[in-house]
């Protein structure tokens, strides 16, 4: 068994685990919601506060990772200059210390339907060799 390992996530943000066993990725959860805030305009014409409690952003955190290794987290094609997210490829360069999405750029107007980003994740070797991928998805709605 390996020893616990401790690392403060602030409440806001949504834990994204990737976990790396034998050379693979395993994600226990696909899906992840994250909640995009406006102080005011169209999307929050009232002005209400965020709701205490919903993520508005993600925290991704590898274990497992071999030394050298990392994990390339990189929006799909049709993804990428939506200008959704902050960055369209973030990477995690070794195990147990999380890399942050940041806040999203835009997000559904008041009587839109949710957004969706969709990335890969992909782990690479030490010669960023590719050894596995996995394609999970964002959602992201409005708060309030």
């Amino acid at each position: 068994m390996q020893p616990t390992q401790r690392v403060a996530i602030d409440t806001d943000k949504e834990l994204v685990r990737i976990l790396v066993v034998n050379g693979k990725l395993q994600i226990p959860e696909d899906q992840h919601r994250i909640y995009f805030y406006s102080p005011g305009g169209p999307t929050n014409p009232t002005g209400a506060p965020p709701t205490p409690g919903r993520a508005t952003e993600l925290a991704w955190l590898a274990f497992g990772l071999p030394q050298g290794y990392k994990v390339r987290i990189q929006a799909k094609p049709q993804f990428q200059g939506l200008n959704y997210m902050r960055r369209d490829l973030n990477v995690i360069p070794d195990d147990g210390n999380p890399v942050f999405s940041g806040t999203p750029i835009s997000g559904p107007g008041v009587n839109d339907p949710p957004q969706w980003w969709i990335y890969d994740i992909t782990l690479l070797d030490s010669k960023d060799q590719v050894l596995d991928s996995y394609d999970p998805e964002v959602i992201i709605d409005k708060d309030p």
